[in-house]
């Protein structure tokens, strides 16, 4: 049966984790600041299915494999870190557009979101921390579906805010410099994200 007060206790775990600053969240408001909050909902499912499901992988198996070939965890961080320094630098120089419609590089979509969560290390780090904080051996599916169904709700809502908030400055952004400083702004944030766990894995 669900223990409760375990879920509670995930969800309390949870929260500072998906709300903050995070590769997903950036990428959102990025996608709501230049088009609008409902161009970040491919994104956003796309997220919404990727970590619950990764959640589950992890939990059921290739977590015992990752522990006993550390060297594995280490290519998808190093993977991970390569693709977010490319989404910073293409975030960074994504041309100013006249109108809200156009077309630009910031867009990323469903599929995106579902793979970039495998090589997102903040993401599987997290998955890591609550099948080994939050799980328990003995009733290990039913816990696993509670944290699925607690992350996707998570991460669907803290993601799509974050694209609202992106939405809020749209009309702010329709001048060319300001446009530059934000993508400029937006970049940064996700080298910083590569940079941080670069610095995690030294020291």
């Amino acid at each position: 049966m669900i223990n409760w007060s375990l879920m509670l206790a995930a969800l309390f775990a949870s929260l500072p984790v998906c709300t903050t600053p995070g590769p997903n969240n950036i990428i959102a408001a990025a996608i709501g600041a230049r088009h609008g909050a409902a161009r970040a909902l491919p994104y956003a499912i796309g997220a919404t299915i990727g970590f619950p499901l990764m959640l589950a992988v992890i939990g059921f198996g290739l977590g015992n494999i990752i522990r006993l070939y550390p060297q594995l965890q280490l290519t998808i961080q190093i993977v991970g870190m390569s693709f977010l320094t490319y989404l910073a630098y293409r975030i960074a120089t994504a041309p100013v557009v006249d109108q809200p419609t156009q077309t630009t590089a910031i867009i990323l979509g469903f599929r995106h979101a579902l793979f970039f969560q495998w090589i997102n290390p903040k993401a599987v780090s997290f998955a890591f921390s609550l099948i080994a904080l939050y799980t328990r051996p003995q009733y290990l599916l039913i816990d696993i579906i509670g944290l699925m169904i607690l992350s996707a709700v998570l991460t669907f809502f803290t993601i799509m805010l974050w694209a609202f908030t992106g939405g809020m400055l749209k009309q702010f952004l329709h001048h060319p410099q300001r446009q530059r400083l934000f993508n400029r702004i937006m970049g940064f944030l996700v080298l910083s994200a590569a940079i941080s766990i670069l610095i995690e894995n030294l020291l």
